[in-house]
Formats: structure tokens, C-alpha cells, sequence
């Protein structure tokens, strides 16, 4: 299937769009580190360094038979850390106060999933009670801010791909490094998925080898 995820600019307008958005944490986090959603959903405060600015990713999140169950990661590979860039660090600081905020407000900031008691999930991204987020609800505002900000539609693992456009078109990233932050498997994986962007990338290559020449 063809994949065209939102080039530079189309990036730049979707996250000045969700600025003022309850789920711009998580919106920003996918197109800044191309996690995949359930990765994205399952990370709990303990898996983040906001001061040295990385993402212990582990774990996956999944709702099977009404329960919530955070798996381990697909391959081994998927179990990585991530790098965050200085935007990325300064969103979810601010994410985490204001989840702080409404947690004094709510009170029991947690949510009843079995008959055991109370369960405080501690997730990075919850509902207002504190529990996971459904991926539904977030693919359903995910869309909305898409039209919002005249956008054409893309699907949320769109984003993913939309990442690892951004970081190989920025320059000097290699196939390796986004292979690595994105926790494929294998090297080919990366490859074949985002072969497309070749063009792209050669353009950016050849432009900074004309201004070399040039200046």
C-alpha cells in the first residue's frame, strides 16, 4: 500500500492545530518519535526522563474481553529507547502538570477495572479519570483535528510513517538510526517501507551539494 505521510509543512500545520488539544501530548509525541500507538498508549511516567530526554519504550497496550493489558513489545528491537527533542521534552512537562492539576481536582484519579479494587494506571496519556485511553477515541479526535486543519486524511499509524519522513528528510539521519528509533526488526524493513522517500531525501542531498559548490 502507498504511503504518503504529511511532508514538512503539512506537519507544521497539524501540530500548531493541536496546541490547545487535550491529546496534543500524545499527537506530538507520534510525529516527533514515530511510535506506534500502542507503544504511544502504554507508557506509564516511569518510562520517561524528562531531564535527560528519553522513552523507555516496553510495552504495548491492548483491550481484550473489557480488560486492559500491557503486553511486551513486538520484537526485541521494539524494546528501545528513544531520544526526544527539546519540543517534545517541553510538551509533555507541560502535559504533566496540567494532568497533575486535574488530578487534585478529580480526587480518585484512578479507575476501577475488576473487582479487586482500584487500579492507578499512572499512564502518561489518560481519560479524565485516569485510566488508559481507547484507541478509538483518540483516532475519532485525531480526525477531527485533521479537518480542522484542512489537512487530507491520513490514518494514525500515517503518523509513524510521517516521522520517519521528517527525520530522514531533515538530513544527515541514516536509514540505520530511524530503523533503530522506529524499532524495526530488521534494516530491510525500514527499507521497503520507506523506499518512496528516496526522491525526497536525494533532492535534500543534492540541494546542500549544489550549495556547497555554489557559495
Amino acid at each position: 500500500m502507498e504511503k504518503n505521510p504529511y511532508n514538512l509543512q503539512e506537519a507544521k500545520a497539524f501540530l500548531e492545530a493541536v496546541i490547545d488539544h487535550r491529546f496534543r501530548a500524545l499527537f506530538t509525541l507520534s510525529i516527533l518519535s514515530g511510535l506506534r500507538e500502542g507503544e504511544a498508549l502504554a507508557l506509564r511516567w516511569s518510562d520517561l526522563d524528562l531531564e535527560a530526554g528519553t522513552i523507555e519504550v516496553n510495552n504495548t497496550l491492548h483491550r481484550r474481553e473489557g480488560a486492559w493489558y500491557f503486553d511486551s513489545a513486538k520484537t526485541a528491537s521494539s524494546n528501545r529507547t528513544v531520544s526526544m527533542v527539546p519540543l517534545l521534552m517541553n510538551v509533555l512537562a507541560q502535559h504533566r502538570e496540567s494532568q497533575t492539576a486535574e488530578r487534585l481536582l478529580v480526587g480518585e484519579y484512578h479507575k476501577k477495572d475488576n473487582p479487586k479494587g482500584w487500579v492507578d494506571w499512572d499512564v502518561v496519556f489518560a481519560t479524565h479519570k485516569g485510566g488508559p485511553l481507547l484507541s478509538r477515541n483518540v483516532f475519532r479526535d485525531y480526525k477531527k483535528m485533521q479537518k480542522q486543519a484542512n489537512l487530507r486524511e491520513q490514518t494514525y499509524h500515517d503518523l509513524r510513517h510521517g516521522a520517519a519522513n521528517l527525520m530522514m528528510n531533515s538530513g544527515g539521519t541514516s536509514l540505520a538510526e530511524v530503523s533503530k528509533i522506529l524499532g524495526h526488526s530488521q534494516l530491510s524493513i525500514t527499507s521497503d517501507y520507506y523506499k518512496h522517500l528516496s526522491i525526497e531525501s536525494q533532492r535534500v542531498t543534492m540541494d546542500k551539494l549544489q550549495a556547497a559548490l555554489t557559495s
